[in-house]
């Protein structure tokens, strides 16, 4: 994030999904940077009044790099920010990102269905694409023909994966890319987001006609992107004979294994969480600004967090498996709270808070980074 103040540049990054200050430049060297940044990216430099997009393709130590930008006009000058996109996919796994092996064992069995939809929701940034990307590795195995439909294509999946890049401005968008796959024999579709009526439809009428769709949706539970498809206009019984499972997920941050604090749950912590008290788990130690100088000066500052207490980040996941007990509920209109409940209840389904629970107790994570990202 490359940021315009009043007499100087703010650089900032998102690491691990949380903003850090970088850097400060002064003025006249960041508008340097940018119109740099902008030249590489192959924007018009010369235009400084109106958002412009870009990417950046580099190789870095044998890897290709890409970085998509994006600038937009501020009151102190133009914002740009680069998100780096990372299209090394052979380190995909699900064995490696659902880390509870009934989740992952229940989701295999879902999404090895001969077709109907495989529904992955979250916000932006919650790693929906790269469970998606590590799902179709698993499929493909030569046998069968998998296309996908992606903006952007974050991850060259390789094998016999074909993957199409959207393209708004020659009509190359989800509904339409849909559309010319189910001319094209396919055995596995990945829609990269549904977001229309026109895509959640198409998407319908295809698992509906013998396939098997993937796709993302912009919500927050698994229960309540069935209602976010009901908003878009899909019928209730079109929902009940095409979706077979909805993945919820999040990214959360790991505690540090370098300066991390093992210590007994408080009774108020017992209370408010449901673990028993004196259990051992893990307490980041996130220090102040101020703490982190005075370490860095005598050396003694984490050398794998540097002292913000947190490093990498494990998934956070919630499964809906659509049976029997869920279509009846959705088929009688009963609010989200009660499809959740029998979920829970009849079906043990494990929310997201429950899972981030058991990666507590596992000592991958903290009550407040769960406080965090799970409200």
């Amino acid at each position: 994030h490359i940021e315009p103040r009043e007499d100087s540049y703010k650089i900032r990054v998102r690491k691990d999904g949380v903003m850090q200050k970088f850097m400060s430049l002064p003025r006249k060297p960041g508008i340097q940077l940018v119109a740099c940044l902008k030249n590489m990216a192959m924007m018009d430099i010369a235009e400084r009044r109106a958002s412009q997009d870009g990417k950046i393709l580099r190789k870095f130590e044998g890897n290709r790099m890409e970085f998509r930008c994006s600038t937009v006009p501020g009151k102190h000058g133009e914002k740009m920010v680069l998100r780096i996109l990372n299209s090394d996919a052979s380190q995909l796994n699900l064995d490696t990102l659902i880390h509870i092996e009934s989740v992952r064992r229940d989701f295999r069995r879902i999404m090895n269905a001969t077709n109907g939809i495989v529904i992955v929701s979250g916000p932006t940034g919650s790693g929906k694409s790269t469970t998606l990307a590590a799902a179709l590795k698993e499929k493909d195995k030569g046998d069968t023909n998998i296309v996908t439909a992606e903006d952007p294509i974050e991850y060259d999946m390789g094998g016999d994966i074909n993957q199409v890049q959207v393209n708004r401005a020659k009509g190359q968008t989800f509904a339409m890319i849909l559309r010319t796959f189910l001319r094209q024999d396919p055995d596995v579709i990945l829609i990269g987001e549904t977001r229309d009526p026109e895509t959640a439809e198409s998407s319908m009428d295809a698992a509906e006609t013998g396939h098997l769709v993937f796709t993302t949706l912009h919500a927050n539970s698994s229960t309540s992107s069935l209602t976010r498809l009901l908003d878009m206009e899909v019928p209730k019984y079109k929902l009940n004979a095409s979706v077979r499972g909805v993945l919820a997920q999040r990214l959360i941050r790991k505690v540090c294994t370098g300066c991390g604090i093992k210590r007994g749950v408080s009774e108020s912590e017992s209370i408010r969480f449901g673990i028993e008290e004196g259990t051992p788990v893990m307490y980041a130690n996130a220090l102040s600004a101020e703490e982190k100088s005075k370490r860095k000066r005598e050396n003694t500052l984490c050398p794998k967090c540097s002292g913000i207490g947190y490093a990498w980040r494990v998934g956070v996941y919630e499964l809906l498996e659509v049976n029997r007990d869920i279509q009846i509920a959705i088929a009688e209109k009963k609010p989200l709270k009660e499809i959740e409940n029998i979920a829970v209840n009849k079906n043990n389904m494990l929310t997201l808070r429950k899972y981030g629970l058991e990666l507590i107790k596992e000592g991958l994570t903290t009550f407040s980074e769960l406080e965090r990202v799970i409200q």
